[in-house]
C-alpha cells in the first residue's frame, strides 16, 4: 500500500516536471509580449507628439514601393507609385495594424501543406523608437505537427517534413520617414 502511494507521488512529480517542462518550451517558442494593443497606442501617441506638419515617406511590400510626401493624411505627391492598393500614410499603417490584430490569426488553421501541420500566424510589428510609426509589419507563422490528423490519416506521414516554420511574411517596410520643412512644402 505504501509503494502504490509512494508510485503514485512519483508519478505526480514526474508528471509536474513533465509539464512544467512543457510550459517553458512553450514560453521560448512563443514568448510572452506587450499587449499588442498597448504598443500600438503608445507608438500612436509618440506620432502625435511629433507634431509633424509634413513628411517624406518610403514604404516597399513585396513589389510595391511608394515614395510620396503627406501633409497629415492628405497626399502632397508622389514620386513613385506602382501599387494595386491604397496610398500608404502613417495613418493608414496604423489603422492596418489595428485591423490585422483584429483577424484571429492566432487561431490554429491546417497549414498551406496540408492539415498534417497546423500554422499559427502571429502579427509583429517593430515601431520606430523615437517617432512611434509602424517600421516593419510582418506575420511571423508558426508550424506544428497535428499528431490526431496524422493519426487519423496514415497517408499524411509523407508531409511532416513540411511542417517546420517558414521564414517571415513582411507585409510592409516603411524604408525612410522624414520631415518635410515649410519651404519643401512649398516647392
Amino acid at each position: 500500500m505504501r509503494r502504490r502511494n509512494r508510485l503514485l507521488w512519483v508519478a505526480l512529480g514526474f508528471a509536474g516536471v513533465l509539464i512544467g517542462a512543457c510550459a517553458l518550451f512553450a514560453t521560448a517558442l512563443f514568448p510572452p509580449s506587450v499587449d499588442a494593443a498597448a504598443q500600438l497606442q503608445a507608438a500612436e501617441a509618440r506620432w502625435a507628439a511629433q507634431g509633424f506638419i509634413a513628411y517624406r515617406m518610403e514604404t516597399r511590400a513585396g513589389d510595391c514601393h511608394q515614395i510620396g510626401e503627406f501633409d497629415g493624411r492628405h497626399i502632397l505627391s508622389l514620386k513613385r507609385q506602382n501599387c494595386f492598393d491604397r496610398i500608404r500614410t502613417v495613418e493608414r499603417l496604423f489603422a492596418m495594424v489595428e485591423r490585422l490584430e483584429g483577424w484571429g490569426l492566432a487561431a490554429p488553421r491546417c497549414a498551406p501543406s496540408g492539415c498534417a501541420c497546423r500554422e499559427v500566424r502571429r502579427v509583429h510589428v517593430t515601431y520606430d523608437e523615437q517617432r512611434g510609426y509602424p517600421k516593419l509589419i510582418r506575420l511571423l507563422p508558426r508550424r506544428s505537427i497535428d499528431w490526431a490528423y496524422v493519426f487519423r490519416t496514415p497517408s499524411a506521414l509523407e508531409r511532416l517534413g513540411e511542417c517546420t516554420d517558414p521564414p517571415p511574411i513582411v507585409l510592409m517596410e516603411v524604408l525612410s520617414l522624414e520631415e518635410l520643412t515649410a519651404l519643401s512644402v512649398e516647392r
